[in-house]
């Protein structure tokens, strides 16, 4: 045991000398001695930064605190509001200008001022726009010029404005600009208003006309109260009894509340008794699910079915949007839309939006 107790103490380290403690006492005598901060004097005692250089570096800075000072009390009574911007007392401090030349930029922009000021009382004129008769960018006469045609143009428009109340007043000020007659501006807009007219209506006739097969369908399954299954797009669906239509939307009753459908916003809807085997039908494109294809509001940039090569009875695949894939045969089909059924002789059919097709194959 004693020969143990010896043998640690022979081999026993020696503690070191803390130069922490000295170090810190440098530190201390630094920051009493000459004021500065603990970073700054732990840099000058490790040798990092030399005292003497910081010591100049702190007399520069004192000599251009007084020079700053000096100037300032001296430039106050040289500026406008009786005061000097830290910039510029570096500016002259850098020999940038003399304190002559700022004298005489301050003088001058009094002076500008105060011409401005004269001319917005005056003349009640803006303040850039007196700036810019300063600065010399166009004349007073001009000004009058200007102003003198703007009034005129207004007082113009007004007075058509006040004669006419349904023109607009933009409208108005181009007739003025164009030198277009009043009376020749309405007897255009007469026949642009008639042209449009007529044009509306055969539109709508050929809208009838083209929906027709839709709106039959529609009407009988209004009367009948059949409850329908609408599926939509984001792999929703509604369910109700349709109660009105029109052209673009769709009004149904589901959930005893009165909901309208936009049509753009259907897929394909069927009967709600038949919905489950439809949905059996489908096969379902995955890729195409994960980034569907939403319709065009621009008609021309949708999928176009070959209207030529169909009749009643043709058999037809059809991909939706949402990867959807429907096999059927036609019951019939219009310029917007499509009837399949999913056997020649079946009573189970799927009516489709031909906005939600994005690509067809003619099976036979």
């Amino acid at each position: 045991m004693n020969h143990k107790k010896d043998h640690r103490h022979k081999y026993k380290r020696k503690k070191r000398r803390q130069p922490t403690n000295q170090r810190s006492s440098k530190v201390k005598h630094l920051m009493r001695k000459y004021n500065m901060d603990e970073a700054t004097a732990l840099e000058i005692s490790t040798g990092v930064v030399p005292i003497e250089l910081w010591l100049e570096k702190q007399k520069l800075y004192k000599q251009n605190a007084i020079a700053k000072k000096k100037l300032q009390t001296e430039l106050k009574k040289f500026t406008p509001n009786g005061t000097l911007s830290t910039e510029n007392v570096m500016q002259i401090l850098e020999a940038s200008f003399s304190l002559d030349e700022y004298k005489k930029q301050c003088q001058n922009f009094v002076e500008k001022e105060e011409e401005i000021l004269q001319l917005t009382t005056k003349y009640k004129m803006s303040i850039p726009i007196a700036k810019s008769i300063i600065d010399g960018k166009f004349t007073l006469e001009e000004y009058f010029k200007v102003n003198e045609i703007k009034e005129a143009r207004k007082s113009k428009a007004l007075q058509i404005r006040s004669n006419h109340p349904d023109i607009p007043l933009e409208t108005c000020y181009k007739l003025v600009d164009n030198d277009i007659d009043v009376a020749e501006y309405l007897e255009r807009q007469n026949q642009k208003e008639k042209k449009r007219g007529v044009w509306y209506k055969n539109y709508l006739k050929d809208r009838l006309s083209d929906n027709e097969p839709l709106n039959n369908y529609l009407q009988k399954l209004k009367k009948s109260k059949s409850l329908i299954t609408f599926h939509l797009y984001d792999m929703k669906s509604k369910i109700g009894t349709v109660h009105s239509y029109t052209p673009y939307e769709l009004k149904v009753f589901s959930n005893r509340k009165l909901i309208t459908i936009p049509k753009l916003d259907i897929k394909y809807f069927c009967r709600d008794r038949n919905n489950e085997l439809i949905l059996k039908s489908l096969t379902i494109n995955r890729d195409l699910q994960k980034s569907p294809i939403l319709p065009s509001k621009n008609p021309k940039e949708r999928f176009k079915l070959p209207i030529e090569e169909l009749k009643k009875g043709t058999k037809l695949q059809l991909i939706l949007g949402e990867g959807e894939q429907i096999v059927g045969y036609i019951d019939w089909f219009s310029k917007y839309d499509l009837k399949l059924k999913l056997q020649p002789n079946s009573r189970h059919s799927v009516m489709v939006f031909q906005h939600a097709i994005t690509d067809a194959k003619i099976l036979s």
